[in-house]
């Protein structure tokens, strides 16, 4: 069984497939096993299966029917023909399985300002708690971010991650919801790994010639010239390594991890 997963911006648009990197989980993998969309089912059960996009999730409850008993009376497993009986010289008995139940899904509420998540499965359970999404994952970025630490730089203390960038005196813009329209407030210097960022959140298009990225890294510029930093933004066109549209492989969507993507 295959789930499908959809979203809708604010702006009544079509969330973009690589916005919709989700991360499935089962609350019992005993019952469920998830690769990707795809569940198969284990054993006899019911189990949460729930997809986490940032801060968004859409939760799914999959029920898995006990094995049927083959005509000799023994249990068989399920998604498998019993073994014939060594002592039988006639066309051995096969099992039956009964197929999962029906799924039904529902969408577990968020406050992002982004993203809504639609789950195809129109009819509705009770919602569960959700769980902080795992870094995303990217399929061609072969430089991600490190492991995340407390940064010295302000009083404040972020956690945050260094992440190579493509080339120095990167802008740093005040908001990531205004495209190539947003204003800049700062830059970081040096670039490759020198520079850490709190974390990352799909937000509007930035386009730098043949690059594009919606997904923006939350960081403090350098020092300016009356010795201020500054909070802002960094379209992930000036990270190093990855494709249009796709989110570094290793930074944590901001406010997973401890990571507040606030000043």
């Amino acid at each position: 069984m295959t789930l499908t997963l959809t979203g809708t911006l604010d702006t009544g648009g079509s969330a973009p497939a690589d916005a919709l990197a989700a991360t499935w989980t089962s609350s019992r993998p005993d019952v469920v096993a998830v690769s990707g969309a795809a569940l198969r089912g284990v054993g006899p059960g019911t189990a949460a299966v729930t997809a986490a996009v940032g801060r968004l999730s859409a939760q799914v409850t999959v029920s898995v029917a006990g094995p049927a008993a083959s005509p000799d009376g023994a249990p068989t497993t399920p998604g498998r023909s019993s073994r014939p009986p060594t002592h039988a010289a006639s066309t051995p008995p096969v099992s039956t399985v009964t197929p999962p139940a029906p799924v039904t899904v529902k969408p577990v509420p968020s406050p992002s300002p982004t993203t809504s998540l639609m789950p195809s499965s129109p009819a509705p359970t009770a919602p569960a708690p959700t769980q902080p999404a795992p870094p995303p994952t990217a399929t061609t970025d072969r430089y991600p971010c490190g492991a995340q630490f407390t940064e010295t730089d302000d009083s404040t203390g972020h956690r945050a991650q260094r992440c190579p960038l493509a080339s120095g005196n990167v802008p740093v813009f005040d908001s990531p919801d205004l495209g190539n329209g947003a204003h800049q407030v700062g830059v970081l210097q040096a670039g490759g790994s020198t520079n850490w960022f709190v974390g990352q959140s799909y937000h509007s298009t930035f386009v730098q010639g043949t690059l594009r990225n919606g997904w923006w890294a939350f960081t403090l510029s350098d020092k300016d010239a009356s010795g201020n930093s500054h909070w802002g933004w960094v379209p992930e066109t000036y990270f190093q390594g990855g494709n249009n549209d796709e989110p570094d492989a290793g930074l944590f969507f901001c406010d997973t991890h401890g990571n507040s993507c606030a000043p």
